[in-house]
């Protein structure tokens, strides 16, 4: 996934990090939440995820095909 922000008067019960906006653990998210892409940083509506890539083991998060297959390219 990409970065995850808390808003509002959401509360995020954050478990270990394990890479560029990629949590392991007991994530337990009340309100909402702000999903930015992890090649652009574009803010992505809720509910509306784009597709997700797996680098070195590790799972992202992107806006389009194109930002996920440029982060694929660049980063394997």
């Amino acid at each position: 996934m990409g970065i995850i922000k808390k808003t509002g008067e959401g509360v995020m019960d954050v478990g270990e990090k394990v890479g560029k906006g990629v949590m392991k653990g007991g994530e337990k998210v009340l309100g909402a939440v702000d999903i930015t892409c992890d090649n652009c940083g574009k803010l992505m509506k809720p509910g509306i995820l784009g597709p997700k890539r797996t680098v070195d083991g590790k799972d992202y998060q992107f806006c389009t095909d194109e930002c996920a297959d440029k982060y694929v390219e660049e980063h394997s």
